[in-house]
């Protein structure tokens, strides 16, 4: 491959072509294209008619064959276009020849793990699966049909007898009451039970309720969130039902009894899959046991009814992107949608190295990676793996998992809505998490991050977790955590962060936020080492375990029944609103004020950074930056949390006839001296540029005599002294008539 891309380029070099006359189709060695009706080997492809009539090197109709197809050092490019495979990563690059694996630029190629569902029918009032006693569900002309020769196998020990079935690319819900929003099991909406139950396992009992006539309810299906079990949910099939006992009785007994008291919840139950439960549109209902001719019937009220034979598909494929036995070592996946994935509980997702299959150097960036019936990432045994700047959203499991790796980089991630854990984290050795976006909870357990068994140098900075409710941070018998310029935030918890049992090592607290639990304990730590909390906002908490403590420089915004004297340099800021702490407390904007009492009430963290070596155990992390980036300290001194206090200048033009109105705002309190200048480049106008010795506290200029739709170049300084403190810029074309155009934009 790569002596043929030599030769090619010297024979166009002899014939006279530049660099610049080579085609753009040999920035990639092979090509991916879904529209082909056949693979192109001879070197015959063509980027722009997307068929085997070009020179521009080899394609194939998949994935799979284009990787097959590739060496180290070669660069699979991928056209828009769904495929539907498993792409198995079944070969290595090599330290300085990675293969990389990539969208074509400017498209994107959704990698698929669903079959499309044909044969749709509209039903009719007499429709004998969606009758039950009698009575046919109301919305049976919403409602559409078709058939199966046999289901796919359940996916996960917990939740039997579901199948995933999937609307262009979203989730479809298992008809259920209550009703869910974006998950199939959002255990706050379940019906809570009642004394009545408590203890009970065979069976369940709702007076209010299940008041339907006898065995209405048998055949279909019971979500159980039990408390005693690792407050999890549970699914079993409904033998009967009894109007007179109020009840339904479960196929199996529970694992264990249901309990009402010593909760901060209730156990509580969801009933699906039921005919008559198919009462909006996304939802669906199969028949679990198979007709007389051997066909399971599914049962859809679609979201749209205008490509029922495109958009309606059900699980098929376990996993998108498969590491296979010691492969996928130097490999480089790039610029995926990733979708609709899910199989065996213990191997699925979008992108997935199972248990015992080590590797080396992957990295994963630039993907979406949605809607999978199991985790978005799941990556065991993995070193020098990357995970950066991907979407990782409203997968079913964990959105991210990582077990047993070394020197693990998680950065720059949005990773959110999910019903597990987002991240999920264990017995890892030294890991970099910098930078994600964590938020939002679907499930039980869906804590915003999870750091669990014997995890070790870890680092978790300028990273922000606001999650619904749950836990934004949990922690367990791991050593050596040190977190920096975070946002730790949960509308509905009273742990912000949580240890839930003894760890190891230093636990280091630096310069974070940590909000949300208001007079409960926000901060719970555990460690038989060495604890630092320095220069962070919180609603309260205290230090545990072994060790020496120090706990400085914090502003507590709340207070714990148990909350410990304040050292001197301490701040108790309960009467103090925290609207006058941070620019929009209530909008989760949490950059300070100027006159906010955080500002320079904070200390250098460079003994702690000597103490403890972190600049060597890190060493492409700058501690002495906020979590934006902007260095510490502005002037002399330390803020409080994650975001250091930064003079900003914002510019506004609007366009006129022949004029340009400027406005600005800034957000600190300028020198008395301080003086504007306005400069502008494009064709002269009324007045020469620059303009300067504007005083200080103007906020508004007019430019007149311009040019009708050519653009200006804008920039505004703040000066003192000759030289500029606040700077911005902005492009404006000015205009007599109203049009819609961009007539503005920012530099």
């Amino acid at each position: 491959m790569k002596n043929k891309r030599l030769l090619l380029i010297l024979t166009l070099v002899l014939l006279g072509w530049t660099s610049e006359g080579i085609t753009a189709g040999l920035i990639a060695d092979i090509h991916v294209d879904s529209a082909l009706s056949d693979n192109c080997t001879l070197g015959n492809y063509s980027i722009v008619n997307q068929n085997c009539s070009g020179s521009d090197g080899d394609a194939y109709t998949t994935i799979q064959e284009g990787l097959d197809a590739s060496q180290p050092g070669d660069i699979v490019q991928v056209r828009a276009g769904l495929y539907y495979e498993q792409v198995n990563l079944r070969f290595n690059g090599e330290p300085d020849n990675r293969i990389t694996l990539q969208n074509y630029p400017g498209e994107t190629p959704v990698l698929e793990g669903t079959r499309v569902l044909t044969g749709w029918v509209q039903c009719a009032a007499d429709d004998p699966h969606l009758t039950v006693q009698g009575t046919v569900n109301p919305h049976y002309a919403s409602i559409y049909r078709t058939s199966l020769e046999a289901l796919p196998p359940s996916q996960n020990p917990n939740l039997e007898h579901l199948i995933v079935l999937y609307e262009n690319g979203d989730f479809l819900l298992p008809a259920q009451d209550p009703n869910q929003g974006l998950i199939i099991q959002n255990q706050m909406l379940f019906i809570p039970i009642t004394e009545e139950s408590v203890g009970l396992t065979e069976h369940l009992i709702d007076s209010d309720y299940l008041t339907q006539p006898d065995d209405y309810w048998a055949g279909a299906n019971v979500w159980v969130w039990l408390h005693a079990q690792n407050n999890t949910i549970h699914s079993h099939r409904i033998a009967s039902s009894s109007q007179a006992q109020h009840s339904i009785t479960f196929e199996t007994p529970l694992a264990a009894p249901l309990a009402f008291s010593g909760y901060t919840h209730p156990d509580a139950y969801s009933i699906y899959n039921h005919p008559h439960l198919l009462d909006q549109p996304g939802e669906y209902f199969y028949t679990p046991e198979p007709d007389g001719e051997g066909k399971y019937w599914l049962y859809v009220w679609p979201r749209d009814t205008a490509h029922l034979a495109d958009n309606i598909g059900i699980n098929d494929k376990q996993m998108g992107f498969f590491i296979r036995q010691n492969f996928a070592n130097y490999v480089t996946i790039d610029g995926f949608e990733i979708r609709g994935f899910s199989g065996n509980w213990t191997r699925k997702g979008g992108v997935v190295a199972p248990h015992g299959f080590s590797h080396t150097g992957l990295h994963v960036k630039n993907c979406h990676i949605h809607h999978n019936y199991g985790y978005g990432i799941s990556l065991y045994q993995g070193t020098d793996d990357r995970i950066e700047s991907n979407t990782i959203d409203m997968n079913f499991g964990a959105g991210l998992q990582g077990l047993n790796h070394t020197n693990l980089i998680i950065r720059h991630n949005t990773i959110r809505n999910h019903e597990g854990t987002n991240v999920s984290l264990r017995e890892n050795e030294r890991m970099e998490i910098v930078g994600n976006h964590i938020g939002g909870f679907l499930g039980t357990h869906g804590n915003g991050m999870a750091i669990y068994d014997e995890c070790n140098d870890v680092l978790v900075a300028d990273n922000i977790i606001a999650i619904e409710r749950n836990v934004p941070l949990t922690f367990n018998t791991m050593g050596n955590l040190v977190l920096v310029n975070n946002v730790f935030y949960s509308g509905d918890s009273t742990r912000i962060i949580a240890s839930w049992s003894m760890g190891t090592g230093y636990h280091l607290t630096l310069n974070n936020l940590i909000l949300g639990a208001d007079t409960h304990s926000s901060t719970y730590f555990r460690t038989a080492g060495d604890k630092v909390f320095r220069n962070n906002i919180v609603d309260g908490g205290t230090l545990t375990g072994e060790g020496t403590p120090e706990s400085t420089y914090n502003m507590y915004t709340a207070f714990t029944w148990d909350q410990p004297d304040l050292h001197p340099t301490e701040i108790d800021a309960r009467e103090v609103h925290k609207d006058e702490l941070f620019v929009d407390y209530s909008g989760l904007d949490f950059h300070l004020r100027e006159a906010s009492p955080a500002r320079d009430a904070g200390v250098s963290i460079t003994d702690v950074l000597q103490a403890y070596e972190l600049e060597t155990l890190f060493p492409t992390y700058n501690f002495y930056s906020d979590l934006e980036g902007n260095a510490r300290p502005v002037t002399g001194t330390w803020d409080l949390g994650p975001h250091q206090f930064v003079p900003h200048l914002q510019l506004r033009g609007t366009p006129a006839d022949q004029t340009i109105h400027l406005d600005w705002t800034v957000n600190a309190t300028l020198p008395p001296t301080t003086t504007w200048t306005l400069a502008y480049a494009g064709p002269p106008g009324d007045e020469p540029s620059p303009i300067t010795g504007l005083p200080a506290p103007t906020r508004a200029y007019t430019l007149t005599g311009l040019t009708h739709y050519q653009w200006y170049t804008v920039t505004l300084n703040a000066m003192v002294d000759a030289t500029p403190i606040l700077t911005d810029t902005v492009r404006v074309m000015p205009t007599d008539i109203s049009v819609y155009l961009p007539l503005i934009t920012r530099l």
